[in-house]
């Protein structure tokens, strides 16, 4: 954004960077420190595999197809 003699600037990405907003000036001195880690993930949700793996699928009815329902 550039507006009469002020220049803004954004550098950096979502979770980091500088911002400086400046008029005349002779110097700027931006100390910038890395990022720390980003947000942990959540743990992956077992209910999927632990589905997959249950018992009732030797249930299922021979000749019968339980693969639509396995893939929800």
């Amino acid at each position: 954004m550039k507006q009469g003699e002020t220049h803004n600037s954004i550098g950096g990405g979502v979770h980091g960077g500088v911002a400086v907003s400046a008029g005349r000036i002779g110097s700027v001195t931006v100390h910038h420190h890395a990022a720390g880690p980003g947000p942990a993930r959540p743990p992956a949700d077992p209910w999927p595999e632990r589905v997959d793996r249950s018992p009732v699928w030797d249930r299922v009815r021979e000749g019968s197809d339980s693969g639509p329902f396995r893939e929800v």
